[in-house]
């Protein structure tokens, strides 16, 4: 009697790459859950491990002193538009150096100094709050460069507001 090859089957070829798939999803999940762990997680499965006390610092995280007193200040920033010089009213909230409120009141008069202003208040504050204060200079903002050298002219007179 002769000895017979196996052929394999189609259906042994997809139960392998399912097995290897399957393989493939564990190995990813043990290496997210590890990812996962904190490290205080970390610490404490070490410290089980070693039989040594976990020690966690508990120190304050040194804070860096802003030269800015916290509060509320206002100023009214000037720019020259083709029409002619326009202003813009600014107030901050300062905490820590950073802003945490603002607010734009429009002053233009001319037409189109108005409608660029009016665009300029409805899309400024994602690029000024949160941010410290020394960080904070627009450039352009919806097409309104003129508004944006108006707001930090105010910024500017703002920042020695509240240094002095």
């Amino acid at each position: 009697m002769e000895p017979t090859a196996t052929v394999p089957k189609k259906n042994d070829s997809k139960v392998a790459l399912i097995a290897l798939g399957v393989v493939v999803l564990i190995a990813i999940g043990a290496i997210t859950y590890i990812n996962l762990l904190s490290k205080k997680d970390m610490a404490n499965i070490q410290s089980q491990q070693t039989n040594e006390p976990v020690v966690e610092n508990t120190a304050p995280s040194p804070e860096i002193a802003s030269p800015y007193a916290d509060g509320a200040y206002t100023s009214v920033g000037n720019y020259t538009s083709p029409g002619g010089p326009e202003e813009v009213e600014v107030t901050v909230t300062i905490e820590g150096g950073i802003v945490v409120d603002t607010s734009v009141k429009p002053l233009a008069t001319r037409p189109i100094s108005i409608d660029h202003q009016n665009l300029f208040v409805e899309n400024y504050k994602p690029l000024v709050m949160g941010k410290a204060i020394d960080q904070v200079q627009l450039d352009k903002v919806s097409g309104s460069s003129l508004t944006s050298q108006g707001f930090n002219d105010a910024l500017e007179k703002i920042k020695e507001q509240a240094q002095g």
